[in-house]
């Protein structure tokens, strides 16, 4: 199983990967971009990752944190949460 820095490393090499301390991103991601939880996990090496959703405009944001800086793994301008019941696509 990867660790997280090595996925880290993987994803950056792939696409910039932006961090900071957590509530300085949560912040922005709550005022910048009207970005909600929509749900979260706990990776086996303790990393917290989480999706961030605007209901209203479908971006999303996927994000990481571990010991307490948080990085933007990936973001997008649709998603699918809200417009679907559960057990359905």
């Amino acid at each position: 199983m990867l660790s997280t820095v090595a996925l880290l490393t993987f994803i950056q090499l792939q696409h910039p990967v932006v961090c900071m301390k957590r509530p300085e991103r949560v912040y922005r991601l709550l005022a910048q971009h009207q970005e909600s939880l929509e749900t979260w996990g706990i990776v086996q090496d303790g990393t917290l990752v989480e999706m961030w959703v605007n209901i209203s405009t479908g971006s999303w944001t996927l994000l990481a944190t571990y010991n307490g800086e948080s990085c933007i793994i990936r973001s997008g301008i649709a998603s699918g949460i809200g417009t679907t019941r559960r057990g359905t696509l």
